[in-house]
């Protein structure tokens, strides 16, 4: 009796816990499948000077140039009213105001994010982790590990699930003699280990942390793309050895492999060469997605219209599809639907802005409506959707509350020239035609309710 009175009381107590934290007990979201579930993926990369971190530096805000330059890393602007820390690096919006920003490295921000995406019943999201970041270790493995733990914290306040994304495009600059043989798998194990041990996540931590099988899920962005050479030449990891590597991590973890849309005809150049130049390597390469639980070709920038998103969503993808269904075990499946692309300030003027433009939605809910439409035709397994991105403003792919008056943006003198001697500059036509800041969070509220009752409609909704 005494046993079951305590019981009583723990469940109390954390159900007070839930309605303090301003979610209720229905709205946490379960952590133990991805059927019917809308991830985005969550970068968290931004951080600012003066924000506490030993970075202590403009990350993804600003790129400063080897000739002086300073030029904005983004080229659409946050929406910042709902931010409690800001902080200002001196640029100046164009109604006079000081131009502020955000760190991922303060919880609020974070909290901030995940509010938003509890508000739009967004199941929850990847959290972006760079190899060869950790691999460094310093300051900036000390930020993404802050980061990591602020989204822990909130999707535990606001009943969300999160996994890591391990992103090994960035290790072809990792020249240590150490990183070949498919040692970065053992650096992605470790890492995973180290979060599931005793000092990192939390018990009630883990509890959103999305676990399929008692396995908890890692993806890992950037196998059998052409950066899998490092710059002096040295391949990382051969097909065998990637095999092998991700044989031993399936045995503590459920492993999601992000790449290249054509992974399973491997003919695109984003293939790796040594993967697709003959018909033997080809089969070693398909032998390492039988590896992965899930699959996930990645898309962004790969279509410039729906034309090009039809013929992917209806002829690739329901491909890919049937064969992960034929495979044994199943490979699921997952695809990817982003509303939008620019990167003309990143790209320091080489390309132009909004070279896929988000227009009304028309283009996002189109991707959203032929991959859920292609999930269920196909009957597939698990029938989910990610979204890329939530906040990546970098690449105009960020689908959180965006800033959709031009006035409310910095002006064009409050950063250097482009390398073409024109101004940078943001696009504001990104809140469809009532230029709402939240419009592509609501876009994706009515996707996931497509999903949820496996009823996907053509038509955009109007707000």
């Amino acid at each position: 009796m005494k046993k079951l009175i305590l019981r009583r009381r723990e469940l109390v107590v954390a159900l007070l816990s839930a309605t303090l934290a301003g979610q209720t007990f229905s709205q946490v979201i379960a952590n133990t499948t991805l059927d019917k579930k809308v991830i985005v993926g969550y970068q968290g990369w931004f951080g600012c000077a003066g924000d506490g971190s030993a970075a202590n530096n403009w990350n993804h805000w600003q790129i400063n140039k080897p000739d002086g330059r300073k030029i904005p890393a983004i080229d659409i602007w946050p929406k910042m009213g709902d931010y409690t820390e800001t902080y200002n690096n001196g640029w100046t919006l164009r109604s006079g105001s000081a131009a502020k920003v955000f760190s991922a490295y303060d919880l609020s921000t974070v909290n901030v994010h995940f509010k938003w995406m509890q508000g739009f019943g967004i199941h929850g999201a990847f959290v972006g982790r760079q190899t060869k970041t950790i691999a460094d270790g310093g300051n900036g493995k000390a930020f993404r590990d802050q980061v990591l733990r602020n989204v822990a914290s909130a999707c535990v306040t606001y009943g969300r699930v999160f996994y890591i994304n391990y992103d090994i495009s960035e290790e072809e600059n990792n020249l240590s003699g150490s990183n070949i043989n498919g040692n970065v798998f053992d650096r992605i194990k470790a890492d995973a280990d180290y979060w599931f041990g005793s000092s990192g996540f939390t018990a009630t931590q883990k509890g959103r942390y999305v676990t399929i099988s008692n396995k908890p899920v890692i993806r890992i962005f950037g196998v059998g793309s052409p950066r899998n050479k490092r710059t002096d030449g040295v391949w990382i990891f051969s097909a065998d050895q990637a095999r092998s590597k991700l044989d031993t991590l399936n045995n503590s973890y459920t492993v999601i492999l992000g790449v290249n849309k054509s992974w399973r005809t491997l003919d695109n150049t984003n293939i790796r060469s040594d993967w697709r130049d003959t018909q033997a390597h080809k089969d070693a390469a398909m032998l390492v997605w039988k590896q992965a639980q899930y699959m996930q070709g990645w898309t962004v920038n790969a279509f410039t219209d729906t034309s090009g998103a039809d013929s992917y969503y209806r002829n690739v993808l329901t491909a890919d599809i049937n064969w992960g269904k034929a495979q044994s075990p199943v490979v699921n499946v997952i695809p990817v639907i982003w509303p939008g692309f620019s990167w003309r300030n990143k790209q320091d003027g080489s390309v132009g802005y909004n070279t896929v433009p988000r227009g009304n939605g028309d283009f996002y809910w189109n991707n959203g409506y032929e991959a859920i439409k292609a999930l269920i035709d196909r009957a597939a397994p698990v029938k989910s959707i990610t979204v890329a991105m939530f906040d990546e403003i970098d690449e105009g792919t960020a689908i959180m509350k965006v800033e959709c008056v031009l006035n409310n943006t910095p002006t064009t003198t409050s950063f250097s020239k482009l390398a073409d001697g024109s101004s940078a500059a943001f696009i504001t036509n990104v809140g469809g035609s009532n230029n709402q800041p939240d419009y592509f969070l609501w876009l994706t509220q009515q996707l996931k309710d497509d999903l949820a009752g496996l009823a996907p409609s053509a038509t955009r909704p109007v707000r």
